[in-house]
Formats: structure tokens, sequence, C-alpha cells
């Protein structure tokens, strides 16, 4: 008998688990967030991600945008330079021509 009250008592604690488990977690939020929607039935969307090449692209770009910084290619201070060899600061920022 002990083990029938146990499993029932388990197999409750399971399920009240799973439901607490199956609400939306920004609901809390506003009811009406987009994750707690169900998905819509128009949607032909049939995966998510990047494909390889697309990948490649975006780190083929980072990297281009990285070697331009690094260069001094794309340098957004102009203030670094002529200050008697001092350290110029944008805000609470030291600003640098070399990355080096």
């Amino acid at each position: 008998m002990v083990s029938h009250v146990t499993s029932i008592v388990s197999l409750f604690a399971l399920l009240l688990g799973l439901a607490e488990c199956a609400k939306c977690p920004y609901a809390k939020f506003t009811p009406q967030h987009s994750f707690c929607k169900d998905p819509n039935p128009k949607c032909t969307i049939l995966e998510r991600g990047l494909q390889p090449a697309d990948k490649q692209r975006l780190v083929d770009l980072h990297n281009m945008y990285r070697e331009k910084v690094a260069s001094g290619k794309e340098a957004i201070c102009k203030l670094c330079t002529g200050n008697g060899g001092k350290t110029t600061f944008i805000g609470i920022f030291p600003a640098h021509q070399s990355m080096l």
C-alpha cells in the first residue's frame, strides 16, 4: 500500500513539474510575448541557422574588418597622434592608433 501511495505521489509530482516546464518563461513579463504564442500555421520556415557558405562569408567579413582596424586603415580616432606621447582619452577610454 505504501509503495502505491509513493508511486502516485511521485507521478503527481512529475506531472506537476512537466506542467510547470510547459509554461512560457516570458509570460511573467507579458502574456502576449512572441515566445509564448503558438507558431503561425502560415510559416514556411522549416529550419533555422546559417548555411556553411553564409557562415564562411560572415567569418570572412569579420576578418576583413578586424584586419583593417588592426593595421590602422580603419582609424576611428585621429586625436591620438601628435600629443607628445601622451595618451588621449575619448570619454573615459584611452584611444590608441596602434593595436600592437
